[in-house]
């Protein structure tokens, strides 16, 4: 009777062990109680033993949670900016280059939580109902536009007296406030794409009109036309010094509306910077970062910068300038060598990317996804992962010949590194030639996907194994999981790091 008790007990506690987390938490969020269309959500979860308390360990798993939530929303948001950048003027791709940085700062200030604990580990679950989500935007994106209309009164008054400084100050004020009115309309359009009866309640075109109307005014006024790339940079410092900000960082610029720069990006920025130094507030103001891009033309180069607010990034200034293209430095430094094919392979990347119930963050030692990474000739790359759920990882990498090589086919990270940063294991990687933009793109997969369709080459002396194309690359990571999946379905994850290479800087 003892034996028998003893196995009946045994078998309880095997039962209850196999049962005792909620599906949620057990298949990392994918089988969620608030699904698609009525609510968005986020999966997190840590391990106690690497935090001080349990109470320690239960908000770092909520933070996770949020941030995956946050992340959900700006991958749905760029890949609808991107579908509709493709007829855009300049002044039109301004705005939504600065929409598609923006999007990284995303706040979700009424979303709920569930929380699971089992055998030393956390789990949370944020989620909030997407009529929520987009009753908030839409009572910013009012209140962003009430502002905006006095400062135009106010503009339009300056510019009567006369006053073109004051007016450049207004102007630059308004551009600002034209990236956050960008952000709230562009979530705004991305939410009501999940559900119907949003659509009534916006004015899609808003942004677009004031874009409109700030135009009308720049052109009124007398043009700044620089004498040289440093005039230009000590001209946009002055406008940004409007911010009141302490500047602590400039980003390379942008290559026009992509996630990639130039050696004459990362050139400007520097040049923008060291005149931000003669222009900072007293100290104990605010931290500030700046982000711009720029456009080559026919006669001029298009610079067009914004100083956002490092504690909520909002955008506090905005200005622009056109530099004569007689004046550049050099003019082979505008361009990376292998921009257009690298613009249409980001678009690949960047458009319909589906909610495949796995959430990947990759990064580097310089930063990830959120932000422009230079690499130099001789430079060492690390990069470092996380995941939300155990996943077995495919790696490729798109060179600068346009090569797109598998790096690894199959890299596992177990439950017990689940939510950790996981770096690759050594040797890194070094920059060499050629160079230009290179890309890495990581795949992932709750079971072990089938082996990739590849094909022998070699490649400047180095053997590497082969993908034809971007969409091959994507092909088996794209449209495989449901809205809601189901038990047996393959979850899928996906994330792409940009990087831009380039030679080493004379002198160094």
């Amino acid at each position: 009777m003892k034996h028998a008790s003893f196995w009946i007990l045994f078998l309880l506690f095997v039962a209850f062990e196999a049962t005792a987390l909620s599906e949620w938490a057990e298949t990392g969020g994918a089988r969620s109680p608030y699904p698609l269309p009525v609510y968005l959500d986020g999966f997190g979860s840590v391990d106690e033993s690497d935090y001080g308390t349990a109470e320690e360990a239960r908000l770092a798993a909520r933070q996770n949670a949020l941030a995956a939530l946050a992340e959900r929303i700006q991958t749905r948001v760029r890949s609808d900016v991107v579908a509709r950048q493709t007829d855009s003027g300049t002044d039109a791709r301004s705005t939504i280059t600065s929409t598609v940085n923006t999007s990284s700062d995303v706040r979700i200030e009424n979303a709920r939580f569930l929380f699971e604990t089992h055998r030393g580990r956390w789990y949370s679950l944020a989620y909030v109902r997407v009529s929520d989500l987009h009753a908030r935007y839409f009572e910013e994106a009012n209140a962003i536009l009430r502002e905006m209309d006095g400062r135009f009164a106010r503009l339009e008054a300056t510019v009567e007296r006369g006053d073109s400084a004051g007016a450049r100050v207004l102007i630059s004020e308004l551009r600002g406030g034209l990236a956050e009115l960008s952000r709230s309309f562009a979530v705004l359009r991305t939410l009501e794409r999940l559900g119907p009866g949003f659509a009534e309640r916006s004015s899609a075109t808003a942004p677009d009109e004031h874009m409109g109307r700030l135009a009308e005014y720049e052109r009124s006024l007398e043009s700044f036309t620089p004498g040289s790339e440093r005039a230009a940079a000590r001209y946009l410092a002055g406008l940004l010094a409007t911010s009141g900000l302490v500047i602590s960082a400039v980003e390379p610029l942008a290559f026009e509306d992509s996630d990639f720069t130039s050696a004459f990006g990362t050139r400007f920025a520097s040049l923008l910077h060291a005149a931000l130094a003669g222009t900072q507030p007293r100290r104990n103001a605010a931290g500030g970062a700046v982000r711009g891009m720029f456009w080559p033309g026919e006669d001029s180069v298009t610079v067009s910068v914004s100083a956002r607010r490092l504690t909520d990034g909002r955008v506090l200034a905005g200005a622009s300038v056109d530099i004569p293209r007689d004046v550049i430095n050099d003019l082979s430094s505008l361009q990376p060598p292998n921009a257009e094919e690298a613009f249409r392979d980001g678009t690949v990347y960047q458009r319909d990317v589906a909610d495949g119930g796995i959430q990947v963050d990759v990064w580097t030692g310089k930063g990830g996804t959120d932000s422009l990474l230079v690499f130099e000739e001789g430079e060492e790359v690390q990069f470092y992962f996380r995941v939300s759920s155990p996943s077995f990882l495919r790696l490729t990498y798109h060179l600068a010949t346009g090569h797109k090589v598998l790096l690894e086919d199959s890299f596992y990270i177990g439950i017990d590194k689940v939510n950790r940063v996981v770096p690759f294991p050594p040797p890194p990687f070094a920059v060499v030639p050629p160079f230009g933009v290179e890309r890495l793109v990581v795949a992932a997969f709750s079971t072990e996907p089938a082996t990739a369709e590849v094909y022998p080459a070699t490649i400047d002396g180095q053997y590497y194994e082969v993908f034809g194309s971007a969409e091959d690359v994507v092909a088996r990571t794209r449209g495989l999981a449901r809205v809601q999946p189901e038990e047996g379905d393959v979850l899928v994850g996906e994330a792409t790091l940009t990087m831009t290479t380039m030679a080493r800087s004379p002198g160094e």
